[in-house]
């Protein structure tokens, strides 16, 4: 009997256990990959996820890679991934056509009640190359080329605005556009007071080339 009491006092306490536990709170995120000129969706594109969280009450500022999913075939993607403490997430998306997107959200941005929906627009690689001919070098010549529309903070990234060539000849000058968009040069010679503008359509995933001869 006293065998049968202390059996039956174990499986109560393994029930209570059981019932107690509770069960893992999940941020659920889903959204489409689209590109950010068409709108059109990018399908297996890779997202990879990472978290910054707090570890004994401070927060660690690098971010630490959590998971990832590749979106299907018509650019949808979803997460689901156990609440912590966590400060906020990043989804990184990197791929050789196109530029690195990255959005962060905040935790006190994310619901646990709802899915997070979160659409990731990306833009495609491209390239603009201008072909300058110099059919005369002149003394104090002065080329300006004035550039709207063109991308920033890019490894190929030209300079904002203005970019000036003083007696030079034959030479281009290539800088990073986004694929799928039209950019747009005012260029002429200061001295000759000549001012002309072009606007240029920039293909996708390839380089563009434009000719000023001056």
């Amino acid at each position: 009997m006293k065998n049968w009491n202390r059996l039956l006092f174990f499986i109560l306490t393994i029930m209570a256990f059981t019932g107690c536990k509770k069960e893992a709170i999940l941020y659920k995120i889903e959204g489409n990959v689209s590109d950010q000129i068409s709108n059109g969706p990018i399908p297996n594109l890779n997202i990879q996820l990472f978290q910054r969280v707090y570890q004994s009450g401070v927060l660690n500022n690098n971010y630490t890679y959590l998971t990832e999913v590749t979106a299907d075939d018509n650019g949808n993607y979803a997460f689901e991934f156990e609440r912590t403490l966590i400060y906020d997430i990043k989804l990184v998306i990197e791929d050789t056509k196109y530029y690195t997107k990255e959005v962060i959200i905040e935790q006190q941005d994310l619901s646990t009640e709802d899915v997070n929906m979160v659409n990731l627009g990306v833009e495609a690689k491209g390239w603009l190359k201008m072909i300058l001919n110099n059919n005369y070098v002149s003394p104090d010549e002065q080329l300006n080329i004035f550039k709207t529309g063109f991308k920033t903070d890019c490894e190929a990234c030209c300079t904002i605005g203005n970019t000036t060539f003083y007696e030079t000849g034959d030479t281009s000058l290539t800088c990073a556009v986004t694929g799928g968009s039209t950019v747009k040069i005012v260029y002429g010679e200061a001295t000759a007071g000549s001012s002309f503008t072009e606007e240029i359509e920039c293909v996708r995933f390839d380089t563009t080339f434009f000719t000023i001869n001056y």
